[in-house]
């Protein structure tokens, strides 16, 4: 029986504009995947929530998650300060 290799890259790219992971062809990150993933949705649940979000793309954006999740975790913490930072700035209450 021959095993076929599957390369996530045909699946995921990163955006240009922005330098994070995505669907390849979608504006979906792995992000936004694997916070849907993380709030107790199945991978099922995530590709039907989304036009044209194949199955394999979700565990695709699994994968790369778990490859690189101290990294990515990092930017999400990083991200999330500035967020708010800048929300006591501008006196706003974020929920």
């Amino acid at each position: 029986m021959t095993t076929a290799t599957i390369d996530i890259s045909e699946l995921l790219e990163v955006e240009p504009s922005r330098g994070r992971v995505v669907v390849r062809g979608t504006k979906i990150g792995v992000q936004r995947i694997i916070g849907l993933h993380l709030e107790g949705r199945s991978a099922d649940e995530i590709s039907t929530a989304f036009k044209g979000l194949s199955l394999g793309a979700v565990y695709a954006a699994l994968a790369y998650y778990y490859e690189h999740q101290v990294e990515l975790d990092e930017e999400d913490a990083a991200e999330q300060a500035a967020s708010e930072a800048a929300a006591r700035v501008l006196g706003i209450e974020i929920l």
